[in-house]
């Protein structure tokens, strides 16, 4: 199924995160999915996968910051920022140990937020 990966028309939710209204969308039940997309995505290039793995997983679909629905307000992207939204998200939705997934850029964020979670303080 063809998906548009800039589709300005997803319905969607907003929490603000880190600051930002960041949109995302979910799917199913069971245990928390997020999916981070790469540049000049938004969070539409997982919808394919939504009819196999929402039967198992709460999946999350943002727009990152700058991308899609999601704000930009101070017009600055980088892979540290991004994880700081990614963290804000998180704590909006209350996830504590939602399983990431992420493509070419929404990798790079894991990287960087997996990082955090090794030098944060106990």
């Amino acid at each position: 199924m063809p998906v548009e990966i800039n589709d300005k028309s997803q319905t969607g939710k907003f929490v603000n995160a880190n600051g930002i209204n960041m949109c995302y969308e979910s799917y199913g039940k069971g245990s928390a999915l997020i999916f981070l997309h790469g540049a000049m995505g938004t969070g539409q290039v997982w919808k394919p996968y939504v009819p196999l793995l929402s039967k198992d997983f709460n999946m999350i679909l943002p727009d990152l910051r700058g991308h899609g629905k999601t704000e930009n307000p101070g017009r600055e992207i980088d892979h540290q920022l991004l994880a700081d939204d990614l963290v804000g998200l998180l704590k909006a939705l209350k996830l504590e140990k939602p399983f990431l997934c992420g493509w070419s850029m929404g990798g790079d964020i894991i990287d960087v937020y997996q990082s955090w979670l090794s030098f944060r303080p106990a």
